[in-house]
């Protein structure tokens, strides 16, 4: 299965009342999301993304192109399911899910800022050659925010389409690496926009059932090509290309979209809520691979060019619910070379093979459900995966 190592910062505005936002331009604080939706996009897509935040106790905000009238953010409340707006008490003390206006959701800050989705970029933004955005109006306030989320020091995400608003609000330096799925509008895009594109490779399906697969996984450890992160005066800009718009939405195939790329979405959220708080987004360490129940193992990948001594790192079997530690393996003097990987297993199965096999213990260490945190010597969560 592919890994998705590219960091990602999403946008949310969800359906609710408008409870704690009574000071338009102020902060909303510390686990806020803003979901930026395009007009079209994948149900499918929205839910993932939008339960990886719940899961992660974050206040989230959805808003989409054109949601100023009340029909119009009925309609999208619509297509989030009810029990999301049934949560309990924000940590703002209002909705955990709220749905918002356009505009009105660029007069506010957020930690944390993804766009996605499957279209809509090429009409509010001048992709295909165009001179000048269609709809003036949104795109000026949609780069006007971005600039201003990051000169706050937040961090801001775009999955797959969601790059073109990042592209287009100046904010990125001349001659940033951008990742991106290989459409060959989109290349073009990122050049004219003075960024160099880093094309992932794609693998076509063997029974052509569906659009070939972009490969997401480390292609060569030595130069972490799809691993896309700017600091922008203490900002962060996470890039993650997850093909949506290759997947068209009016035939349903947003399923076999989040099927395809299941762990890609948990690792992209992952990565924005580490660099968010700080953390996992410099390390050059990344939890690859999870196997979870009975004679399980976590795998991680050392993806930068120097070795990294992990003696007194710990990865934790942690309950996501209560936040309790379960289990813990303490490295005891072991250097991670570069390109290499490690494999901490569990379970009774004990191996006798290469010396990167190591064993936590003989309990059902992470069950399904459980979650997974890598912790430096000095206590830092550095990165996280789910038991899916």
């Amino acid at each position: 299965m592919r890994r998705l190592v590219w960091a990602v910062v999403a946008v949310v505005i969800l359906c609710g009342s408008l409870s704690g936002l009574s000071q338009p331009m102020g902060g909303l604080g510390t686990q806020s999301v803003l979901l930026i939706l395009p007009a079209d996009f994948h149900d499918e897509e929205l839910v993932r993304v939008l339960q990886q935040f719940v899961d992660r106790e974050a206040d989230i905000y959805v808003t989409g192109v054109a949601t100023t009238s009340g029909s119009a953010l009925d309609a999208l409340k619509a297509r989030i399911p009810s029990p999301f707006f049934n949560l309990q008490t924000g940590l703002s003390g209002g909705p955990r899910v709220t749905v918002i206006p356009d505009m009105m959701a660029f007069e506010f800050l957020y930690d944390k800022t993804v766009t996605f989705g499957a279209g809509w970029y090429d009409e509010y933004f001048p992709a295909n050659g165009q001179t000048g955005p269609i709809v003036p109006s949104y795109s000026q306030a949609m780069n006007w925010f971005l600039g201003r989320q990051l000169s706050d020091h937040g961090v801001v995400g775009a999955i797959g389409p969601g790059i073109y608003p990042v592209l287009f609000s100046g904010t990125l330096p001349q001659g940033t690496t951008m990742p991106a799925y290989p459409c060959g509008t989109l290349i073009q895009t990122i050049t004219d926009q003075g960024c160099v594109p880093l094309p992932a490779p794609v693998t076509p399906r063997a029974d052509e059932s569906g659009p070939p697969l972009v490969e997401l996984q480390i292609a060569d450890d030595t130069r972490r090509p799809f691993l896309a992160q700017q600091a922008l005066n203490g900002s962060k800009v996470i890039i993650s290309p997850i093909p949506s718009s290759w997947y068209p939405t009016t035939d349903g195939t947003g399923g076999q979209l989040v099927s395809d790329y299941a762990d890609d979405y948990v690792n992209a959220i992952d990565a924005i809520e580490n660099a968010s708080k700080g953390i996992g987004a410099v390390t050059d360490i990344q939890i690859a691979r999870v196997t979870c129940g009975p004679d399980g193992m976590v795998t991680l990948r050392n993806l930068g060019e120097n070795a990294i001594d992990l003696t007194g790192w710990k990865l934790q079997s942690v309950d996501p619910d209560s936040g309790e530690v379960l289990y813990t393996y303490t490295f005891d003097h072991y250097v991670l070379d570069p390109g290499a990987e490690v494999i901490v297993y569990y379970g009774m199965m004990m191996w006798s093979g290469p010396d990167n096999y190591l064993h936590w213990s003989e309990d059902l260490v992470l069950a399904d459900g459980a979650r997974v945190e890598f912790v430096d010597a000095q206590g830092n969560r550095r990165c996280v995966r789910d038991c899916m």
